[in-house]
């Protein structure tokens, strides 16, 4: 339906577009997946790569996941990194300052490196904190790989949502040309409404929630923004007019 979407008070826009009647999509980069009433929204994001040819070369990217408005899920993701001659670093901006972190992954062999395991040898991860968005990923060498070129020729860096990867040294072998088939993970976003809380949201009478609709506003720990909820007694979808159904409780 045209028009059927917010746009809130800070002009972001909640549009989703369908992609050849087979694709939903936010923006034109990012694929949507799922999306909750409980505020997440599951999205497909590139990964970041490196590749280095026998001469010490580079070929690769560094993808922006420039949101604007949705915060990376800290319960929900991890930002790992693959390689055998790697630094990964992860920036962006949280609560109004710089963030910046990152890992290393280092190893001289393939047998060093252990099935599922992500301890800084083939593979390393890191924890994200909440509140983390417009995030670039970039990735460094210490050597350009040419110690490990022979089974280990690129290094990769990616968010990715909890249980939707698992590392394996066979990755270690992953060549530039399936890199550049534009590999992806699914990635855990929080979404609110706005950049008020509840408090001036109904003041001010912008608020989407309310008894009326038979729901209620709610504000989401270490996060802008406000959520909405269907009272106790009923169900549905609280963002839309009539959209709580239920009969109350005695």
């Amino acid at each position: 339906m045209d028009g059927c979407y917010l746009i809130d008070e800070i002009n972001y826009s909640f549009e989703l577009t369908c992609e050849n009647n087979s694709k939903t999509m936010l923006g034109t980069d990012f694929e949507v997946l799922n999306i909750t009433l409980d505020g997440r929204i599951y999205l497909k994001t590139f990964i970041a790569y490196a590749c280095y040819n026998e001469s010490g070369n580079r070929t690769g990217n560094s993808p922006r996941l420039w949101m604007k408005k949705f915060t990376i899920s800290s319960s929900d993701n991890k930002f790992m990194a693959i390689g055998c001659d790697t630094k990964a670093i992860i920036e962006g901006a949280r609560h109004g300052t710089r963030y910046y972190t990152g890992c290393s992954t280092y190893c001289y062999e393939p047998q060093d490196v252990i099935y599922q395991t992500c301890s800084g040898v083939g593979c390393c991860e890191t924890i994200i904190p909440d509140g983390v968005t417009n995030v670039n990923i970039s990735l460094g060498s210490y050597y350009r790989h040419e110690d490990v070129h022979s089974f280990n020729p690129c290094s990769a860096a990616f968010i990715v949502a909890n249980g939707e990867f698992t590392f394996s040294p066979a990755l270690l072998n992953t060549t530039l040309e399936q890199y550049e088939q534009s590999l992806q993970f699914p990635v855990v976003f929080n979404w609110t409404i706005g950049q008020e809380t509840c408090e001036s949201a109904i003041g001010n009478g912008t608020c989407l929630c309310g008894e009326k609709w038979n729901s209620t506003c709610y504000d989401p720990e270490k996060e802008l923004g406000y959520r909405c909820k269907c009272l106790s007694g009923f169900d549905g979808n609280p963002y839309l007019p009539g959209g709580c159904q239920g009969t109350t409780k005695n």
